[in-house]
């Protein structure tokens, strides 16, 4: 079953007006010269596919002079008094930092790097060196948090590694085998055929009270500090939908963005299920534990093959392992679904998303801006966003970023050093209010999300959509782990 956008949602078209420096061929082509051009030699077959692609040029200009006529006067409301705040920001870089591995935020405004075996943490002022820890291991840590009690803690090779500062150092205090005991088995299925699912750990995400939540293809935990000052689980939910983005509201209230991806089968080719869910949080009761036993497997096992995949021999669990593993839940969820995207033979992409007036939540996906009211969990608007290239439209991939102000109602995408500012209005309308272009800004990434303070790490950012996330995507990225960085500071 496939769940297309909802059509009672009037989807409204923005079309961006006078960006600098473009390479249209990052672009998806909104009006396929290519298509029109195959119809156009079916219906005129004495054409040659030249001449009937210079016809269809021309054909595309008329229609998208007819297309942005009126556009601009909708959706543009340009206030001056942004351009000074913008530019005061981008104008001129801050501070150029060299790395020698690719570096990542740790914490708000403090920037961390690993490579062969040396994590650093570089401090959030004059980006020293503040913390050098070496583990001796090549291998690559998949995730590192802080939390707000300067615990470290490391996802790496299917364990949790908690280092807590004593005596002006970094200690490590604990290790967690991060295993599937206190889950049910789940499956993995190639077209008619199952087979146990291996538990597979993938991220960590810190949250509010020194806690964290480990995310993994079979669901999630929460982690936090019990009473010997160790942390356990106290929770553990199924939810193998790929999480890939989660917001916390509150202590109890969060926001997941799952990407479930589906492959050929019978009923279908292979496409995505974009999922909204908005996640609330409640005490278990002891019939609720009582469940989670009965649901436990009543023999000790392997913890399928996930061991073998990250080279180490397999996690043998026991019953009570899985015993101890619900007998610390102190916390269960309730699931809402606020959202669900798919359409037949495509796959796409959700990349990020801000939070304004904490009420609304606003996501792309794709060339889309999607408007959500947190309360009544109700969609509110949708736009697609379009380039105007003159001789077509084209359709960007998106990331929005969060304009901090005191109304709480602003944020702006970057496209090739185009900064285009938007302000979500009381009627709950976006307006363009600003648009400036820096040319030597390449990857725009948010530095703080208390302040304005933003960094560039070099890299050409990716505007495509509809493109899938593959096994080699993550080998790229561990190559360029290894290669010196320039980052460039805007506060």
């Amino acid at each position: 079953m496939y769940s297309d956008l909802d059509n009672k949602i009037v989807e409204e078209t923005i079309v961006l007006f006078d960006l600098k420096n473009l390479q249209n061929n990052k672009f998806y082509e909104y009006f396929s010269v290519f298509h029109f051009t195959c119809e156009k030699t079916r219906n005129k077959p004495n054409l040659s596919y030249e001449e009937a692609k210079a016809e269809v040029k021309k054909d595309i200009e008329v229609m998208v002079k007819e297309f942005i006529q009126g556009k601009k006067e909708n959706f543009y409301n340009i206030n001056e008094q942004k351009s000074k705040e913008i530019e005061s920001i981008f104008k001129q870089i801050k501070l150029k930092i060299n790395f020698n591995s690719n570096p990542k935020i740790l914490n708000d405004g403090a920037f961390y790097t690993f490579s062969e075996g040396n994590f650093a943490v570089y401090n959030d002022k004059f980006f020293n060196k503040s913390l050098e820890l070496k583990s001796g291991k090549e291998y690559k840590f998949d995730s590192v948090i802080q939390l707000d009690n300067k615990d470290l803690i490391f996802l790496a090779y299917g364990q949790l590694l908690i280092y807590r500062p004593q005596n002006g150092n970094y200690v490590q205090i604990q290790t967690i085998d991060e295993t599937r005991a206190g889950y049910k088995l789940q499956n993995s299925y190639s077209g008619c055929f199952a087979s146990p699912k291996a538990y597979i750990p993938t991220f960590i995400k810190k949250i509010s009270g020194n806690r964290f939540i480990c995310v993994s293809n079979y669901g999630y935990k929460i982690y936090s500090l019990n009473e010997k000052n160790e942390y356990s689980t106290i929770l553990i939910e199924a939810y193998s939908r790929g999480l890939k983005m989660i917001h916390e509201l509150d202590k109890t209230n969060f926001i997941f963005c799952s990407e479930i991806f589906c492959g050929a089968s019978l009923g279908g080719p292979e496409h995505n299920i974009i999922i909204i869910d908005k996640i609330q949080l409640k005490e278990i009761t002891n019939n609720e534990k009582i469940d989670k036993l009965k649901q436990t497997e009543d023999t000790d096992y392997y913890d399928g093959d996930f061991s073998y995949y990250r080279g180490q021999k397999p996690k043998y669990i026991t019953k009570e392992d899985a015993k101890r593993a619900i007998e610390s839940l102190k916390l269960t969820h309730v699931s809402h679904q606020i959202f669900e995207y798919s359409q037949y033979g495509k796959y796409h992409n959700i990349k990020s998303y801000v939070v304004l007036k904490n009420k609304f939540f606003v996501v792309c996906i794709d060339n889309k801006i999607l408007i959500f009211d947190l309360i009544s969990n109700e969609q509110l608007r949708r736009y697609q966003l379009l380039i105007d290239g003159k001789e077509n439209l084209f359709k960007p991939g998106l990331n929005l970023k969060k304009w901090i102000c005191q109304e709480d109602n602003e944020f702006f995408i970057c496209i090739n050093g185009n900064i285009i500012l938007f302000e979500l209005t009381n009627d709950i309308e976006l307006k363009i209010i600003n648009q400036l272009y820096f040319p030597e800004i390449s990857n725009l990434k948010v530095l703080s999300d208390k302040k304005n303070n933003f960094y560039d790490d070099g890299k050409k950012e990716d505007y495509s959509i509809e493109k899938s996330y593959t096994i080699f995507d993550k080998y790229d990225e561990e190559k360029e782990d290894k290669k010196n960085y320039i980052v460039s500071i805007y506060e």
